[in-house]
């Protein structure tokens, strides 16, 4: 069993406990203590958090554990009678510690239930953003101490807008509704997916490194694709909904939770510069540095002009293939490797072109029956300023 398989199953073995009889004591504990094992002090973390609602760190939620233990042991003494573990909590949190300052009971089905609709978004029943956000940070921490990989898809709908144009938002909030079905069906159980706002969602993958994330957002793009083929509304109209996505992976990108979000939204922006042509982008199987996709795309270039110098006109020309790194294109002019280019990607999905300066690292003369005269394949790496950023897109 995976670690997170473990750690979604020792949650569920936490609300079984408080469902039953907590007064045995010895038997609590020795549940407790198989748990313990598996996933470590996360365990007393959950535990004091379903009774408590308040975050403690693995480390602090032992000691409190233990402390209490020791309280109920004492109350047991000066009562003559065994007061229980909840009343020793309670009492050690309300009376010694101070950290509740208006305890209420509940039921535990009834927290679980107010919980569960505090994290949720309501119209998708995918969680909101405020649940993935502490999630994230969660879940990060917990890969730092595993020395797990966590993947991040960070999404939006194209042509979202033109569906609420169309049709008015009540049909548009019943695509979103659709849409968090598709995705809830393409995740694991442990898997954490959210609409962050509008038509933009997200999706936490534990134990789950860059390829198999670029899987699951394949499989629900081509699942969108499906179900705008199947839709009467969407077919009679010719809209097509598909999905601009950027993924991040820790630790390989980014060394925090804030960091991947980031690295995420700059993904999906750049994510916007193609065109799908109306077709899923798969990345190839190969053994490269980033996955390349095969896109045909408007592309204009010339050589960056230094200071001084007249502007070359820009040579219109088609994508071959894009990478997060770089970009494949057919020249007809000889480019040097190391020349500097600049470079003006189309997009559907932006009203402007998209600026990008880049330096040939491949140029080879190639064979096109198609073409009169000479051919080249140019290959060129992006440069981002000072090239501090690296992206991945889908």
């Amino acid at each position: 069993m995976s670690y997170e398989n473990k750690s979604l199953d020792f949650k569920k073995k936490i609300i079984a406990l408080l469902k039953e009889d907590f007064f045995n004591q010895g038997s609590i504990s020795s549940r407790l203590e198989e748990i313990y094992e598996q996933t470590g002090g996360e365990v007393y973390s959950e535990l004091l958090y379903l009774l408590t609602s308040k975050k403690f760190s693995e480390e602090e939620a032992l000691r409190h554990w233990f402390a209490i233990m020791e309280h109920r042991v004492g109350l047991n003494n000066r009562l003559g009678r065994d007061v229980g573990l909840r009343v020793a909590l309670l009492d050690y949190f309300f009376n010694l510690k101070s950290y509740i300052k208006s305890p209420k009971i509940i039921e535990i089905n009834d927290f679980l239930q107010i919980e569960h609709s505090a994290n949720t978004d309501g119209l998708t029943g995918l969680f909101n953003q405020s649940f993935f956000k502490l999630s994230l940070k969660r879940e990060i921490e917990r890969s730092k101490r595993h020395n797990l990989k966590t993947s991040l898809i960070f999404f939006d709908l194209d042509n979202f807008k033109r569906v609420n144009n169309v049709f008015g938002h009540l049909e548009g909030d019943y695509v979103l509704s659709d849409v968090g079905n598709i995705i809830r069906s393409n995740v694991r159980e442990f898997d954490l997916p959210a609409r962050y706002g509008g038509d933009e969602f997200s999706i936490i993958l534990p134990d789950t490194n860059k390829e198999e994330a670029f899987k699951v957002a394949s499989r629900i793009n081509s699942d969108i694709d499906q179900y705008c083929s199947s839709s009467q509304k969407l077919k009679e109209k010719s809209l097509r909904l598909t999905i601009s996505c950027g993924i991040a992976s820790y630790p390989d990108d980014v060394n925090s939770a804030e960091e991947l979000l980031n690295f995420a939204d700059k993904a999906l922006y750049k994510a916007k510069f193609l065109d799908k042509v109306g077709s899923p982008i798969i990345p190839f199987k190969e053994r490269r540095r980033f996955p390349r996709y095969q896109i045909r795309n408007p592309l204009r270039y010339r050589r960056f002009a230094s200071k001084g110098n007249l502007e070359e006109p820009l040579q219109a020309t088609f994508t071959k293939n894009i990478s997060q790194g770089g970009v494949l294109f057919e020249s007809s002019l000889p480019i040097g490797v190391d020349t500097e280019l600049e470079l003006y990607l189309r997009s559907t999905t932006l009203e402007k072109d998209q600026r990008i300066i880049g330096r040939v690292v491949r140029f080879q003369q190639i064979n096109n029956p198609d073409v009169n005269g000479k051919i080249y394949d140019v290959g060129v790496r992006f440069l981002n300023e000072g090239e501090e950023e690296k992206l991945r897109i889908f």
